[in-house]
């Protein structure tokens, strides 16, 4: 469930953002910042999967025998800076939601 989860959940983060934006833009309120959010959102699911990095992952993590030194000299290499640009841009988009009033 783990793996299966994760990419549950990496998918319906930026889903439940567009909502949200849609939402915003059918009640006229918080209209740029709720792009913002759905920009961001989406940002770091595109980051992951562009750079190639999310098949790189998946291939470390559902491997059950030795690695090729290619992909595993690859997650090495990006696994830190993809994780901090996705934390930074998602915390940035959280920073965005609390600027928002509730009314």
């Amino acid at each position: 469930m783990g793996t299966v989860g994760y990419l549950v959940l990496s998918v319906l983060q930026p889903l439940s953002a567009s909502v949200f934006c849609a939402l915003s833009i059918g009640t006229a309120q918080h209209i740029a910042l709720a792009v913002v959010v759905v920009v961001l959102s989406w940002l770091w699911l595109a980051s992951s999967t562009a750079t190639g990095f999310r098949k790189v992952e998946k291939a470390v993590l559902r491997s059950q025998g030795e690695i090729p030194d290619e992909v595993a000299a690859k997650y090495v290499n990006w696994n830190v800076p993809v994780h901090v640009f996705n934390g930074v841009v998602l915390v940035i988009a959280f920073g965005v939601l609390l600027t928002m009033p509730f009314a």
